[in-house]
């Protein structure tokens, strides 16, 4: 990815969806405290 901007990240999350387009419709993104904590 070349950067970590909304535009640059929308692309590539777009792309990633592209195979699996039939399946998935929606994308749910939550950066909560609690959410956050599990990438640690």
């Amino acid at each position: 990815m070349a950067s970590k901007s909304a535009a640059d990240i929308t692309a590539v999350t777009i792309d990633l969806r592209m195979p699996c387009k039939k399946h998935v419709h929606t994308i749910t993104v939550d950066n909560s405290r609690e959410v956050s904590y599990l990438k640690r």
